[in-house]
């Protein structure tokens, strides 16, 4: 997934696996489904372009989301349906 610049977790899903994306550098947005319950440990390693995280639901139900440690880069932005949230 090096050259992937974009990602849309479909409805459903409620589990990103450990480095699942890892490496994939070029990756600057993802979306992500309010079925998510779990971003585990390192999901998005080394995705150095990632700064845009776009959530389905709203910030509240981000909150509710169990992130694993490194699951996201830090000062990403997580955009939710009510507002913005910077991670870390």
């Amino acid at each position: 997934c090096t050259y992937l610049p974009t990602i849309k977790i479909p409805e459903g899903v409620e589990k990103i696996p450990m480095q699942c994306f890892t490496g994939c550098y070029r990756l600057a947005t993802i979306e992500l489904p309010t079925t998510l319950q779990f971003i585990l440990i390192e999901a998005f390693w080394r995705c150095y372009s990632l700064y845009d995280v776009v959530y389905a639901g709203t910030m509240t139900q981000w909150k509710q989301v169990k992130l694993g440690q490194g699951a996201l880069p830090y000062g990403c932005e997580i955009h939710c349906s009510d507002g913005v949230l910077t991670f870390g």
